[in-house]
């Protein structure tokens, strides 16, 4: 018998027959490693829930159980049992806002796989009121950020095709002002801090200020029209091209950075590194010397 296998049964039997000893908590947690080194997480999660239920041990730790309930089952295991670890974890700990962070962090995943873009936006605004900058929680709240910038992106597509075409100039400045709706979603992503989705919301915002572009460079005015409107009509659909062509290059330089910091997955650093050599738009060029703007984080109202 391997000497692993010897703890586990000795450990348990202990458990099992001085129950009340005050050395239970500690071989407990042993014993939950040694469950986890062999991937019996049902085993472990049940020692877990017998110190979530132990009075006897500090709240800090049984806290600490809960939590590991919740994460164990969300990867492994049944949602109720993850459910009922984040209950536990908030109910244990007063609602510490720290706690509720990676409660509603947790819920947000749940969220996020679901769709629900309702539960989204709840969850989104109760993270933002949090303001805890935990990696995990500000990972979560970037993340529920990005669903809905991505939200609002397919919203913008259907608002610029169902604007009428009657009057050019104000179609145009109608596009631009859909548009600037989106970045600012995109842009929140960003100001939740540093997260994996930053990059990733910037490569969507220029793929989005492209696809804007596009439908901006194809709007014109009747020629025959009396030559002040055609000039104001032409002069402003530049001063927008200018500005979409800068918001596209600044979103550019800004998933670059990330991918290059090693800040996002390898997936999306791919996808950006493709999207950054693709681009035929003109970038701007910042005292750096390197070709692409100095970044700086998005001052957002939370």
């Amino acid at each position: 018998m391997a000497w692993e296998d010897k703890s586990i049964f000795f450990y348990q039997k202990f458990i099992e027959r001085f129950p009340k000893d005050p050395k239970v908590p500690a071989i407990r947690m042993s014993l939950v490693e040694l469950y986890l080194g062999r991937e019996l997480y049902g085993n472990a999660v049940r020692l877990h829930a017998a110190h979530v239920e132990d009075t006897k041990v500090s709240k800090g730790d049984r806290i600490e159980s809960a939590l590991a309930i919740m994460a164990i089952e969300e990867r492994y295991g049944d949602a109720k049992y993850a459910i009922w670890g984040a209950s536990k974890a908030r109910e244990i700990s007063g609602q510490d806002p720290i706690i509720v962070a990676r409660v509603v962090s947790f819920d947000a995943r749940r969220a996020s796989k679901s769709g629900d873009i309702n539960k989204i936006r709840q969850l989104e605004a109760s993270l933002s009121k949090l303001n805890v900058k935990e990696r995990g929680v500000t990972e979560s709240l970037a993340q529920l950020r990005f669903l809905l910038a991505e939200k609002q992106a397919i919203e913008t597509k259907q608002e610029i095709f169902n604007l009428a075409q009657t009057d050019p100039l104000k179609t145009l400045t109608g596009q631009y002002g859909i548009f600037l709706k989106t970045q600012a979603a995109y842009d929140r992503v960003c100001a939740a801090g540093t997260t994996t989705y930053c990059g990733l919301a910037m490569l969507r915002l220029s793929e989005s200020t492209r696809n804007s572009l596009t439908s901006i460079e194809n709007l014109s005015i009747a020629q025959t029209l009396d030559e002040k409107t055609v000039r104001a009509f032409e002069n402003q659909k530049l001063s927008v091209i200018n500005a979409f062509s800068k918001a596209a290059a600044r979103a550019d330089s800004i998933a670059l950075g990330i991918s290059e910091k090693g800040e996002t997955t390898p997936e999306w650093s791919q996808e950006i590194v493709v999207n950054n050599t693709d681009s035929n738009l003109e970038r701007s060029h910042g005292a750096t010397g390197s070709g692409y703007v100095q970044w700086m984080p998005i001052n957002v109202d939370q």
